[in-house]
């Protein structure tokens, strides 16, 4: 029901910038990290990884999460209710966490930036010139068998596996309605996720996922490999041996003073939610000229100059912008 995640070898800079990039799909970057030292002490041993990690570790704890072997590795809701978490978040020094991962718990540590947690590291393991943006930012991933349900993330990612196995399952963004999203202020690591467990979906519970599941693309990943996903692309991640670890980074196609497109999710659901239908179709009407530009580029007839706040991005337009939101609102 599934179909693999497209496969690319010998991958450099201009192959992912001009050919795979553009594509807005996964991808399967094979190998492409497979020189990293952090790499090659995983594939020694796990003891060896581990090691490796040690040495570049900072004094500060790590938070992660902590669950009862009873989960399943699976971090999620506690109940039906879907307002607890059936996880803790903990903090302990990185060498504690590291050797308790051979305990029974379940136990994972997401997003823990490199420049923080382990200086050093990312000069000795780095993409290069992979992705020129100076918004790149690089975090450690790293836990025993667990399982993150499907989620999307606004920035553009690749995620390289650097210890054990790991398998992506990815959707089109356009499958919303068919994951079954749980509440989008009360979730496990900040970010809506899918109720379906991937391993064991439930289909009459959820009996559109099997829609979902016709267009889902799937990746299982060693170490050296790396995974392409593009930005709002809905993806779970399985952590296949009793220890894992991955490196990404993510980063954004546009100057950070444009801000996030999800605060313009949820000033829309403040404005325009509850509007009449008619309203909200003629507001729609307007974001697809002006934003979205779904018929060619908005207020042709007008020189950039003319279109004032439409116009190209700037610090300027951004700051003007900026300024008129705030007495909106």
């Amino acid at each position: 029901m599934t179909t693999a995640v497209r496969r690319w070898q010998n991958v450099d800079a201009v192959l992912f910038l001009d050919v795979i990039k553009p594509q807005a799909r996964p991808a399967v970057l094979e190998n492409l990290v497979g020189d990293w030292p952090m790499v090659e002490a995983a594939k020694a041993s796990d003891a060896g990884a581990k090691a490796y990690l040690k040495g570049f570790a900072a004094p500060d704890p790590v938070p992660f999460f902590e669950g009862p072997a009873d989960i399943g590795g699976r971090f999620f809701y506690a109940d039906e209710r879907l307002d607890r978490l059936n996880f803790s978040i903990r903090q302990a020094p990185f060498d504690v966490f590291l050797d308790r991962l051979a305990g029974p718990e379940a136990l994972y540590a997401g997003s823990l930036p490199l420049a923080r947690h382990f200086p050093g590291f990312a000069r000795a393991n780095s993409l290069g010139g992979l992705i020129p943006s100076s918004q790149a930012m690089a975090s450690l991933w790293i836990g025993n068998r667990t399982l993150v349900a499907p989620h999307y993330d606004i920035p553009e990612n690749i995620a390289c596996v650097v210890a054990g196995r790991r398998r992506f399952t990815l959707f089109p963004t356009g499958q919303f309605r068919n994951l079954y999203v749980g509440p989008m202020d009360v979730t496990p690591a900040g970010q809506a996720i899918s109720l379906v467990d991937i391993r064991h979906p439930d289909l009459e519970r959820f009996p559109r996922f099997a829609e979902a599941l016709e267009v889902a693309e799937v990746a299982e990943l060693g170490p050296g490999d790396a995974l392409y996903i593009p930005s709002l692309w809905w993806h779970g991640v399985e952590s296949l041996e009793p220890f894992g670890a991955l490196v990404n980074v993510w980063w954004r196609d546009t100057p950070a003073y444009t801000g996030s497109p999800y605060a313009a999710l949820l000033h829309a659901a403040l404005t325009l939610k509850d509007l009449p239908q008619a309203q909200r179709q003629n507001w729609r009407e307007v974001f697809d000229h002006l934003i979205f530009q779904s018929d060619g580029p908005a207020q042709p007839h007008l020189s950039d100059a003319q279109r004032g706040l439409f116009g190209a991005p700037s610090p300027d337009r951004a700051a003007r912008l900026r300024n008129i939101i705030e007495r909106f609102s």
